[in-house]
């Protein structure tokens, strides 16, 4: 369920009010009905939150690397933080604020204590799936492992990670909070080894096989674009 703005009168309260209803557009409260998944060691990560993706609240947007906002990622069943880059980028006249994937997130429990939480022990990089696949060896990472520890790339072939092509990112227009360019990315693999007395390929080197990636995403359109321009010229902004 989505928070939707309410109405607030005249009085300080209710300015106050609209303010914090404005603040939680498109803020996830619930999943299949639930207020929190079953599937993490605590209560803070199993809790339903962040956006769904499709607009933000102009609060969270901003070019400062300290800014940040979460979204709910339905195939991880958890909250991943995507930060500001510091960078923008221009789509048909319109600046956006360039946002992408929060490395921490992906950082290993050794050097971040709170992604133990989410079983991440390995080496940084990927996120720990086994829980949600009946204790099967699933990771997820971005494709071709971009921005993992280069172990998870030994014995595969044909891996060539570059930013451009594999980062997950949004742009957000900063004053109405709405992504103009997106992409969201995702990799699944599976971690493999040999085992004593296995009949089929006993005796193969442990490692990480991509077994699909798959990306989400879009742009504004030109004439899109010349219709919202026109309108926020109209709104003065």
């Amino acid at each position: 369920a989505r928070a939707a703005a309410g109405g607030g009168g005249g009085s300080g309260a209710g300015a106050a009010a609209d303010a914090d209803a404005f603040a939680r557009i498109s803020q996830l409260e619930r999943w299949h009905g639930e207020t929190h998944v079953h599937v993490w060691d605590t209560d803070a990560a199993n809790r339903v939150r962040g956006s769904d993706g499709y607009v933000a609240s102009p609060q969270h947007i901003a070019t400062s690397a300290e800014s940040t906002r979460e979204f709910f990622v339905e195939p991880l069943q958890r909250v991943l933080p995507l930060r500001a880059t510091g960078a923008t980028a221009t789509i048909d006249g319109i600046e956006l604020v360039d946002m992408e994937m929060d490395p921490l997130a992906y950082e290993s429990a050794a050097t971040r204590p709170a992604n133990a939480a989410y079983h991440q022990f390995g080496a940084p990089g990927v996120f720990n799936l086994s829980a949600l696949h009946d204790g099967a060896p699933v990771i997820a990472s971005l494709p071709h492992f971009y921005d993992a520890a280069a172990s998870y790339r030994r014995n595969v072939s044909g891996l060539a990670p570059r930013r451009a092509a594999h980062r997950s990112f949004a742009q957000f227009e900063p004053h109405s909070g709405l992504p103009m360019n997106a992409a969201k990315r995702l990799q699944i693999a599976m971690h493999l080894r040999g085992f004593p007395g296995l009949l089929l390929y006993p005796r193969v080197a442990p490692l990480y096989v991509p077994m699909v990636w798959i990306e989400e995403g879009g742009h504004i359109t030109p004439a899109l674009a010349r219709q919202f321009t026109d309108r926020l010229g109209a709104a003065g902004l």
